[in-house]
């Protein structure tokens, strides 16, 4: 568009300079500026936005101890599955061991049921006795599990579920399983979703015991410990897959990996907004020193310091960054309230984010003035003058 408007003017004010120099040339350099440092701080406060919520989720508070634990997968390894808890606990590195029917996170099994009249769903993931100990999960009602729960069929519900359903220790759940404590509620979905109904119970069949939970202890050697696990899969389990180690944390990021997604799209689109804001100021800067040469020698004839010119130069692009970010401050918080509308728990907007991108661009765009600049600004009058 800049290159089609300015093509529009007749030649010849192109080759005496009049459009350059022109109110209107003027204002289109200004409005050409003005759009990418819009562009540039929207951009850069968004990525801030989603970069600030991404890290408050993976480090939220889930209500159980995730320190030091590891887990892989094997169902192959799941049919021999005490005798696998038990040589993970002989390693040396190993403080507890556990397992579960599904992944921790990535519960599929759903139940529909009804209880007085009210509907719901769960998601029901069969545990070995010890797991809700090994994750530290509170007890708030009834008891936990015990060595014997799985040969009673035994059940914990979380916290929600008796508070919005109603269920109380004791019920049978299909004439099979027995609610026999109740937890306090830990958050097993990401923070986008309301928290499920989450179901552990110790019952059915125990070799479908596929996801293991090892916590390590501080310092231990993690590769030497993945080794372990090969061989131990080779030896009990020979035609199996190679069980794949990791860090808890591993999942906890992966709820949030559309996220991570998104964070990385924008900040490289933020990037590329300011590299392409800072050509565009360099070009402009330069073009206007070059046309306002004779005016720079002229102050400078009248006693004008090269300081006092370089303030001038400057003070234009600040009063331009400074109406940019007017403009840009709101636009960035619909677009990142709007996005944070989706998280049940979310990060307070913090104000310092605005006045820090407004100053990350107004002191990039100072010091690259005033680099380019402190050249016209130098140069001897006299130089000028005979060169024009």
């Amino acid at each position: 568009y800049p290159a089609f408007y300015i093509t529009r003017f007749n030649a010849s004010l192109g080759v005496k300079g009049g459009f350059a120099q022109s109110a209107t040339g003027r204002r289109l350099r200004s409005v050409m500026v003005g759009v990418q440092f819009t562009v540039a701080m929207i951009l850069i406060i968004v990525t801030a936005v989603f970069w600030l919520q991404y890290r408050y989720m993976i480090n939220y508070d889930l209500g159980f101890d995730r320190e030091n634990v590891v887990t892989f997968a094997s169902w192959d390894l799941g049919k021999r599955h005490e005798t696998v808890v038990e040589r993970l606990q002989q390693h040396p590195d190993a403080e507890d061991v556990t397992s579960s029917m599904i992944n921790l996170f990535y519960c599929n099994q759903t139940w529909g049921r009804e209880y007085e009249g009210k509907e719901y769903m769960m998601r029901a993931n069969g545990v070995r006795w010890n797991f809700l100990d090994f994750f530290g999960f509170e007890i708030v009602e009834g008891e936990g599990f015990t060595p014997s729960s799985a040969e009673r069929n035994e059940a914990v519900m979380m916290q929600s579920m008796h508070r919005d359903i109603g269920v109380p220790v004791g019920h049978k759940e299909k004439g099979w399983l027995t609610f026999v404590g109740i937890v306090k509620d830990v958050r097993l979905t990401s923070l986008t979703k309301n928290n499920d109904y989450h179901v552990f119970y110790c019952g059915g069949t125990p070799d479908r015991m596929s996801h293991f939970y090892i916590r390590l202890r501080a310092g231990a050697d993690v590769k030497a410990f993945a080794e372990y696990v090969n061989k131990l899969s080779e030896e009990l389990a020979p035609a199996a897959e190679k069980p794949e180690l990791r860090f808890l944390e591993f999942w906890v990021e992966y709820l949030y990996q559309q996220t991570k997604k998104d964070m990385v799209l924008i900040g490289l689109f933020a990037i590329l907004a300011i590299v392409i804001a800072l050509m565009g100021v360099f070009g402009i800067v330069m073009f206007e020193t070059q046309h306002r040469r004779s005016e720079i020698a002229v102050r400078k004839v009248y006693g004008a310091t090269t300081r006092q010119i370089v303030e001038m130069l400057n003070l234009r692009y600040v009063w331009i960054v400074g109406g940019c970010f007017v403009v840009a401050a709101p636009v960035a918080w619909y677009i990142t309230s709007r996005w944070l509308e989706q998280f049940a728990n979310r990060i307070a907007q913090p104000w310092w984010l605005y006045i820090a991108a407004l100053a990350v661009v107004l002191a990039v765009t100072v010091g690259l003035v005033t680099l380019r600049s402190w050249k016209a600004a130098t140069e001897n009058p006299a130089d000028v003058v005979k060169s024009n």
